[in-house]
């Protein structure tokens, strides 16, 4: 589906298809956890 459906909408872009944002550990463990978005 990434490849197939998504991949597409990003083909003219150079570059800049992420954007990543850090949120609150994970309970449990405090593992570092990120929120991530194809922008």
């Amino acid at each position: 589906k990434l490849f197939d459906n998504i991949g597409p909408r990003y083909a003219g872009k150079p570059g800049g298809y992420t954007r990543i944002l850090k949120v609150d550990q994970r309970q449990g463990d405090a593992a570092a956890m990120v929120l991530l978005e194809l922008v």
